[in-house]
């Protein structure tokens, strides 16, 4: 039984070829929304039609939605979205990590096309090529989550009809490995190096406030005078990359820190040294009484920390690394459980048993004495 074909909009061409046969193609003409004329042809019927098909729907779209519709690029979507959530919404290191992922790895492959073009095949095309261009799972990751965000922006404006990059599966992340962890000689020896050699007892209140508050590098920088009780630490800040306070902390959960007597001993030392000391000073201050900015704590982690650990023996030393082994000293101690831990931590408990899951099972039922130990290794 032969079906009806609607022949809308496409022209078929008949040439004859030098062996006597016949070749037939399928033209189909359109116009654009600029008002040009256009044409593609097919050698299949089929193909045609679906193509025809898709321009009408694309037409149609265009004429139901707002006038964006038939102009906005992906950069148009990237640039509204920036300028409608990112800057009034994201704190100022989420919006630099968003902007530098965009200016990398998306404005030029798919910032010139039109929103309301882009179907999933594409974004899956765009995936394999940021994979081939070696950017890693966790990049790619990245880059298809910010994409991901802009069209669902922008179909909330009611630019595009779908997001086409939900319908797209993201690669893995990579497993959180079990973090390795540096122990209390170690870092005692990082802290004597800092005060006998370096001459630097900032270096050495910092080591205590990441390794016996485990403080992540944003939060003790924040840290004010006012923060320190006489039994406990409250973290309520992080710093943005100028050295301003977020108002924050990176989860927005303020948390309180118990105050082993070591470090209270250690902060009265640096505050009986340091040259500000009123209430709303800094802890850590730069030389204008101010929080440290990114430059500030990066060029003191790449060389007087960096120093100080290589002097310990500890060559792959990270300021942010002295964390895990505050949290190693709270499973061991076997004082709080794995949900007050991952409190006081300021991450979840599911984290909390993947990354330290070798401590939880090494010190199981075993206890340790945290400040007796510390005191062992100083001595």
């Amino acid at each position: 039984m032969s079906r009806t074909v609607d022949m809308r909009s496409i022209d078929i061409r008949r040439r004859p070829r030098r062996d006597g046969t016949e070749l037939v193609t399928y033209r189909v003409r359109w116009t654009d929304p600029d008002g040009a004329r256009r044409a593609r042809t097919f050698d299949e019927l089929d193909a045609a039609v679906a193509f025809r098909d898709e321009l009408d729907r694309r037409a149609a779209l265009i004429a139901d939605g707002p006038e964006a519709r038939a102009s906005a690029t992906v950069a148009d979507c990237y640039e509204r979205w920036h300028r409608e959530h990112v800057v009034p919404v994201l704190a100022v290191r989420t919006r630099a990590s968003y902007e530098g992922v965009w200016r990398r790895h998306l404005a030029e492959r798919i910032g010139g096309q039109l929103a309301i073009d882009v179907r999933p095949r594409h974004i899956k095309a765009l995936r394999g090529e940021l994979l081939a261009d070696e950017l890693g799972a966790q990049t790619t990751r990245k880059a298809l989550q910010v994409l991901g965000h802009i069209f669902a922006h922008a179909l909330e404006l009611d630019i595009v009809e779908l997001n086409p990059v939900a319908q797209i599966r993201k690669p893995k992340a990579p497993k959180a490995r079990q973090a390795p962890i540096v122990d209390i000689a170690t870092v005692e020896r990082m802290r004597h190096y800092a005060l006998t050699v370096e001459r630097s007892p900032l270096t050495a209140i910092v080591i205590s406030l990441a390794y016996l508050g485990g403080f992540r590098p944003g939060e003790w920088r924040a840290l004010r005078w006012d923060d320190v009780r006489e039994r406990t630490i409250t973290v309520r800040e992080s710093t943005d990359p100028d050295g301003s306070l977020r108002g924050e902390t990176k989860t927005e959960v303020d948390r309180a820190i118990d105050l082993w007597p070591v470090l209270g001993e250690d902060l009265a030392a640096w505050r009986a040294l340091s040259p500000f000391t009123e209430p709303q000073d800094p802890v850590i201050p730069n030389g204008r009484r101010g929080h440290w900015d990114d430059e500030e704590y990066k060029r003191w982690a790449r060389r007087t920390f960096k120093r100080t650990a290589a002097a310990a023996g500890w060559h792959d030393a990270t300021p942010n690394k002295l964390r895990h082994l505050h949290a190693s000293l709270l499973i061991k101690e076997g004082r709080l459980d794995h949900r007050e831990i991952a409190e006081r931590m300021g991450h979840s408990v599911e984290m909390l048993e993947r990354r330290y899951a070798h401590e939880i099972r090494e010190y199981h039922g075993r206890r340790i004495n945290v400040v007796k130990e510390v005191a062992r290794a100083r001595r």
